[in-house]
């Protein structure tokens, strides 16, 4: 059976919701930060084809590590 590299990917990916809450701040801290800054603390999300924005799980690690994003 071979993997799924969408289903890898999407793995990889977090709603606002999931990347709010990990930094436990409110989503609407990091869409304000977004519509504002076009960016969360130096985090660019991608924008989904349907309007969300989904952040890559790597980036936020770096930043919770104290790495720059």
């Amino acid at each position: 059976m071979t993997s799924n590299p969408t289903s890898e990917v999407s793995q990889q990916l977090l709603t606002t919701n999931e990347f709010a809450s990990q930094q436990c701040c409110a989503a609407q801290t990091v869409r304000k930060n977004m519509c504002l800054h076009g960016h969360h603390h130096g985090i660019k999300p991608i924008k989904h084809p349907n309007g969300r924005l989904l952040w890559r799980l790597q980036d936020l690690q770096t930043l919770l590590s104290g790495g720059a994003a």
